[in-house]
């Protein structure tokens, strides 16, 4: 029996590395993920 949250696919857990890679270095240069993702919102809210 599968479970509904397992990954199957290889490509996956690669994509997967790949993106906790890409946040550590991100942290690493001092700029965090809330910081990218309000980054691409064209009017982001006044904080």
């Amino acid at each position: 029996m599968l479970g509904s949250g397992i990954i199957h696919s290889h490509t996956e857990i690669e994509a997967t590395l790949g993106n906790a890679h890409a946040h550590l270095a991100m942290e690493r240069q001092g700029e965090g993920f809330t910081e990218f993702v309000w980054s691409m919102v064209p009017n982001p809210p006044i904080s």
